[in-house]
């Protein structure tokens, strides 16, 4: 899990040792998820957040473009959080039968 506040170097090194552990096989069943969505800056959206940082396109690219985001003010509150875990076990079962 990711923030759209900022990306730290910590991030890149979690991505970094996830495939170093399990190699780039492992990216063909993963989702790339973001936390804070509430937090995207002037009703910006997550595909607009990830095309500005060349490193993250490169890595939702290399998920075969699957990617989530959690808007964490909404998160405890079924009606306006959308559904986010049922969104986001459906985006993994599909990444899981697609491979």
């Amino acid at each position: 899990m990711l923030t759209v506040t900022r990306q730290t170097a910590e991030e890149k090194k979690v991505v970094e040792e996830i495939l170093k552990q399990f190699g780039k096989e492992a990216l063909k069943y993963a989702v790339v998820m973001f936390t804070h969505g509430d937090q995207l800056a002037n009703g910006r959206t997550i595909h607009q957040f990830v095309d500005e940082n060349v490193h993250l396109k490169r890595l939702v690219q290399k998920c075969g473009g699957r990617l989530h985001v959690i808007d964490n003010k909404y998160w405890n509150n079924p009606i306006a959080g959308q559904g986010d875990e049922t969104r986001n076990a459906k985006e993994i079962q599909e990444a899981v039968e697609h491979n």
